[in-house]
């Protein structure tokens, strides 16, 4: 059983990692990237990557698509207003083992990009920026974590269409979310909250209110054999819009039942 979220919403697409574009797109990118050995738990990364744009044209009587070369969208265009350029990432994390079971993990990350040329005069965009900390403990069959992600998008504030009426734009998400799991014997049960957050921006650049995303996720896996797991899980959800329009707004449950094949 699945609910869908509205795509009207601006929350409606949680950020579930730290880097300017979905992970299938953006990871095929040229990127230059450095990792350092860990000393004492402590590793660091960073890149640099030229462009994250792919190709293409722009929709015909929708030149203002929010499709730019950003993070959450899977169609990023060069010719689209927004595109991202010369983004530079960097981060560090810490991973150690304490014996005993009990291991410790944290990281803290980010990146800046510059605005490429693409873009429309009745567009207001600017440079996109992100921020992003979490950390994790297992400790006797237990695991809990926590993460928060700042993303300032491209959008500065709301804009005009091509039709000359102004629409509303997110200037900022945020996204954090808490989550613990147990294990024992074959089983491993767990529970997650997520919470979203867009702060939409008016073409005069007032606060026009935000969209907000809030999951509760409880589910578990059995292991049946090496690489064989079944699992099973429930998920609430409720989007919530500053416009209050239901076509923007909806609840449901999503439940999932499957099989996991690893080798």
């Amino acid at each position: 059983m699945t609910a869908v979220l509205p795509s009207g919403n601006f929350a409606s697409s949680p950020v579930s990692y730290i880097n300017f574009g979905p992970g299938f797109m953006y990871d095929r990118m040229e990127k230059v990237s450095y990792f350092s050995p860990r000393v004492a738990g402590f590793q660091f990364g960073a890149s640099y990557t030229p462009n994250n744009c792919m190709i293409g044209s722009v929709p015909a009587g929708n030149p203002n698509s929010q499709y730019y070369c950003s993070i959450g969208n899977s169609l990023a265009r060069a010719d689209l207003p927004g595109g991202q350029q010369d983004i530079v990432e960097a981060g560090v994390n810490y991973l150690r083992d304490y014996g005993g079971g009990t291991t410790v993990g944290a990281y803290v990350g980010g990146g800046v990009a510059k605005l490429s040329a693409q873009q429309y005069a009745n567009v207001n965009m600017r440079n996109q920026s992100q921020i992003g900390l979490g950390a994790s403990v297992t400790w006797a069959g237990w695991t809990f974590g926590a993460d928060y992600r700042l993303n300032n998008l491209p959008n500065k504030y709301g804009g005009i269409d091509t039709t000359g009426a102004a629409i509303d734009l997110p200037k900022t998400q945020t996204d954090w979310q808490i989550g613990a799991t147990y294990g024992f014997g074959s089983w491993v049960l767990g529970f997650q909250y997520h919470d979203t957050t867009a702060n939409v921006r008016t073409a005069a650049n007032t606060a026009a209110g935000d969209d907000r995303l809030r999951m509760l996720s409880v589910g578990g896996t059995y292991a049946l054999g090496p690489g064989i797991q079944l699992a099973s899980g429930i998920q609430a959800f409720k989007a919530t819009s500053y416009t209050g329009q239901p076509a923007n707004q909806n609840r449901g449950w999503n439940f999932v039942l499957g099989t996991n094949l690893s080798f």
